[in-house]
């Protein structure tokens, strides 16, 4: 399931974790984001 979706949604989880670097629970969401890309 690759296309534009994805590449937005994988901008979108960048800009949250730039936004919410220093919290912890954004980056545990972070790694969810990424993990389901990956999925």
């Amino acid at each position: 399931m690759l296309g534009l979706h994805d590449s937005c949604w994988q901008l979108y989880c960048f800009v949250l974790l730039f936004r919410e670097s220093k919290n912890v629970a954004f980056k545990l969401s972070i790694a969810l984001c990424y993990s389901s890309l990956l999925a």
